[in-house]
C-alpha cells in the first residue's frame, strides 16, 4: 500500500461517487483540510448534524502526514470510512457504545470496499485494452463458476 494524495476537486469527486455507492446522496457532505496538530491522533474525523442529515468531514492536509508513518495515507480510504460512520451514527451514538469495536469494523470495510472498487477498475481496463488489441472485440468467456455445486443446490448431478 502506498499513500494517495488527492486534490480537493478529486477528492470531492470521489465523495460524490462513495456518497452514491453508500446511498447517502441525500445527505450534504463537505470536506476541509486541517492541520495535523488540529486533529491529533486521528487523520480524519467527521461531524455529523443528524436532524439536518449534513456533515462535515475534516482531514489531514497532505504536508502534514508524517512518511515515517507505518500506514499509508489513502485519501479516498479515509472519505469511505468517514461515510460510514454516517450509517454507524444512529447504532453508536448512545454513550457507552464500544467505539473501538465500531472503528475496528469500519476501518475494515472501508479498506475492503476501496480496494474492491480499484480492482474492478483494473479488470475493467484489462478487458477495454483487449477489446482495443483483438479483431472483432472478441474476448475468452470468463469460466462461470457453480457456487452451488457440491453442496445439493444445483451443478451437475450424476443419476447413476
Amino acid at each position: 500500500m502506498r499513500n494517495n494524495f488527492l486534490s480537493m476537486e478529486a477528492l470531492e469527486d470521489r465523495l460524490r461517487y462513495w456518497q452514491s455507492k453508500l446511498r447517502l446522496m441525500d445527505w450534504q457532505v463537505e470536506i476541509m483540510f486541517e492541520r495535523g496538530y488540529n486533529l491529533g491522533a486521528d487523520i480524519g474525523r467527521i461531524h455529523i448534524f443528524e436532524d439536518k442529515r449534513r456533515a462535515l468531514i475534516r482531514m489531514t492536509e497532505a504536508n502534514d502526514w508524517d512518511p515515517a508513518n507505518l500506514l499509508p495515507y489513502d485519501m479516498e480510504q479515509v472519505v469511505v470510512h468517514e461515510l460510514l460512520h454516517i450509517h454507524f451514527y444512529p447504532l453508536t451514538r448512545d454513550a457507552g457504545s464500544n467505539v473501538t469495536a465500531e472503528e475496528q469494523a469500519i476501518e475494515a470495510i472501508s479498506w475492503a470496499l476501496v480496494s474492491l472498487d480499484r480492482r474492478a477498475d483494473e479488470v475493467e481496463n484489462y478487458y477495454l485494452q483487449e477489446l482495443e488489441r483483438r479483431p472483432y472485440g472478441l474476448l475468452p468467456r470468463p469460466a462461470v463458476v457453480n457456487c452451488y455445486a457440491g453442496r445439493g443446490e444445483g451443478g451437475t448431478h450424476d443419476n447413476t
